[in-house]
């Protein structure tokens, strides 16, 4: 979905919910944040063909967080690119997609819980997926508070709790915050995320509080999509909501 000239989502319908990782493009760049699930690569490249956008012409691609709905499909489009486009994660996600480290919430449990919900005919695929780990070169490494010169302008942000390397970015040119999974929307409005998959929910609503001091007009949820308006007080909320009230 085009939200403003040069910024879109490239919206994929999973049982879950839509997933929208973001485009963002001038004359000089095309930036990719986040992948998607592993074998998205053709709904990639469908969305961003909508628009008038060659995925495999992609510049940079960057990453929120090391959860595999959001680096699952990296290396298939690091691969499909012929531009040899450059990775970029925060310091603290880099192990993650390198494969360096296990993703935190691949633990064995979780594994088999999700193996143990669908039909044994699907199993071997799904714990091969839930086992593998992405090999991908990351070739720049960020911090809290970087500013990145493309397509305007891109502030980093660290806002851990959801995973502890989480990293939201602010594109200073249209004053939208890539909110990846630091907050999501549900019938056009936002809400912190969701419990049952965060790692501290205490320390993720608290992170929202780092969204303050920002211009925001629209958020980009990865699940959800796209929030306008009187975005900042429904942060300035969340943020001082306790857990257990949220």
């Amino acid at each position: 979905m085009i939200i403003r000239a040069g910024l879109a989502t490239l919206d994929i319908v999973e049982r879950s919910g839509v997933f929208s990782p973001t485009l963002l493009w001038d004359d000089d760049d095309v930036i990719l944040f986040d992948t998607g699930l592993p074998g998205r690569l053709p709904e990639l490249t469908a969305a961003a063909g909508t628009i008038g956008i060659e995925l495999d012409g992609v510049d940079r691609i960057i990453i929120t967080h090391q959860d595999m709905d959001h680096i699952g499909s990296l290396p298939d489009v690091v691969r499909a690119c012929t531009t040899s486009p450059e990775v970029i994660t925060h310091v603290l996600t880099k192990p993650y997609v390198e494969g360096e480290k296990r993703l935190t919430k691949m633990t064995p449990e979780r594994i088999a819980a999700a193996i143990a919900a669908v039909p044994e005919d699907q199993r071997p695929s799904v714990r091969a997926r839930l086992e593998s780990r992405p090999r991908v070169r990351v070739d720049t490494t960020v911090v809290d508070g970087q500013r990145l010169p493309y397509c305007g302008g891109i502030t980093v942000i660290s806002t851990p709790g959801h995973t502890p390397d989480h990293t939201s970015f602010y594109l200073r040119r249209y004053k939208v915050l890539v909110a990846g999974d630091a907050l999501r929307t549900e019938d056009g409005t936002l809400f912190g995320p969701p419990a049952p998959v965060t790692d501290d929910m205490e320390l993720a609503l608290a992170s929202l509080a780092r969204f303050a001091e920002l211009d925001i007009e629209s958020v980009i949820c990865f699940h959800g999509g796209v929030v306008s308006g009187e975005v900042s007080a429904r942060i300035e909320a969340l943020a001082a909501v306790p857990p257990s009230s949220r």
